[in-house]
């Protein structure tokens, strides 16, 4: 299924630390694409994984307390089209 997660980025540090850092998500998560606020107050990712529970609660440990994370289901769009 694919969800959009709308990170609010609490703690800067905590960020940058998790999106350097090894991204030990189960089989079945992938993210292929996202976007950062240019003042890193926000991010958007475009998720592909198994339900939405699962992905808000692997979000949730990555990031820990430093990063906001709002999953939603949502369905992939590009100009004309709809999957």
């Amino acid at each position: 299924m694919d969800f959009a997660a709308i990170h609010t980025i609490d703690d800067e540090a905590v960020w940058d630390k998790a999106i350097a850092g090894p991204r030990d998500f189960p089989d079945g998560f992938t993210f292929p694409v996202f976007v950062v606020a240019e003042d890193k107050s926000r991010a958007i990712f475009v998720w592909h994984a198994p339900e939405r529970q699962a992905l808000q609660d692997a979000l949730d440990r990555f990031f820990g307390n430093g990063v906001v994370n709002d999953v939603s289901q949502s369905r992939s769009c590009s100009w004309g089209r709809r999957s």
